[in-house]
């Protein structure tokens, strides 16, 4: 029991250490906060395309994951989405300008900055190919439905409307996504030294992003729209992981998918989602503060996770 708790504490950790790290050498100003802008900046557009590409070009087709359970995941996304803004739209009703920003903020997992790195920590590299092929749909849909929340129950005038539809198109990202899909259906395989060089850019983005994450976090006006922040981070570290996983257990997802499902459910808000809501004439102190406290308890409530999952060996 305690070795399993070790190696929950162990797997999840490092994740946050390196976010605290960053803050403390922006805080010494050993780094000052343009060079965490910029290593943001690489981590986006460099580092975590890299990451993803090399997760999904080597992967062999004959492993990928099934093709029921790319549909489950889809479908745990859309009641997820359904889920959060129902939530929303019940308590927010007198107060519809911060819907758009609340639902972003609840519902949009950094699932490759902490998802990926973190499911290849906990099962190998394995489980880090298969969670970033399953990628293909998470990050299409958490784009769309964050634009379509963001619209619907925001801000948004038309000329921001048509650079975010933009932006999302030219995603790094999706782009990556997109080159590396013929080579895993194709079964192409790359020459090893551009895959090693691939490896080692990719393997730059999660310590930079988690670094910046760090180093450009402020607690500046922490204390705006801290009520809805709090629920925010309630529901997306606790009530949807409560929700998606029995189910998922119940219909006998294990191993590698169900680890993937808890990190589409549980990891802490993504970053992407305070410069969308910005963008698009959110609420920016309310997405900053779900993404500041989704950051800081999610540690506990994955190592939690985590150490459950195995404890009951469906991990």
């Amino acid at each position: 029991m305690l070795e399993n708790l070790s190696f929950s504490v162990n797997s999840v950790l490092p994740f946050f250490l390196l976010i605290l790290l960053g803050a403390l050498l922006a805080k010494i100003n050993i780094a000052p906060k343009s060079f965490f802008q910029m290593a943001n900046v690489f981590t986006f557009k460099v580092g975590l395309p890299f990451q993803l590409f090399y997760g999904i070009a080597g992967i062999n087709s004959e492993t990928l994951p099934r093709g029921s359970f790319m549909l489950y995941v889809a479908a745990v996304t859309i009641l997820s989405f359904a889920l959060v803004w129902g939530l929303a739209e019940l308590a927010y009703h007198k107060d519809k300008a911060i819907i758009g920003t609340f639902v972003q903020g609840a519902f949009r997992g950094n699932y490759v900055l902490i998802g990926i790195p973190l499911a290849g920590m906990v099962l190998g590299e394995g489980a880090m190919h298969a969670a970033s092929v399953v990628s293909i749909v998470v990050i299409m849909m958490h784009n769309m439905f964050s634009v379509i929340v963001l619209l619907v129950r925001g801000n948004a005038k038309p000329e921001s409307i048509k650079k975010i539809i933009r932006g999302i198109v030219l995603n790094p990202l999706i782009m990556a996504i997109l080159l590396a899909m013929p080579l895993m259906f194709l079964n192409i395989r790359l020459p090893e030294a551009a895959m090693r060089t691939v490896m080692y850019v990719g393997s730059t983005g999660m310590p930079l992003g988690l670094l910046s994450i760090g180093g450009t976090m402020s607690l500046a006006g922490a204390t705006a729209r801290l009520r809805p922040a709090v629920y925010g981070t309630i529901i997306k570290i606790l009530l949807l992981p409560a929700a998606v996983m029995p189910i998922s257990c119940l219909l006998g997802y294990r191993g590698e998918e169900l680890l993937i499902l808890l990190m589409m459910a549980a990891t802490p808000a993504a970053a992407s989602s305070y410069i969308m809501a910005a963008e698009m004439k959110g609420d920016g102190p309310l997405a900053a503060n779900i993404l500041i406290l989704t950051t800081f308890f999610s540690a506990f409530t994955l190592a939690a996770s985590i150490y459950i999952l195995r404890l009951l060996m469906f991990i």
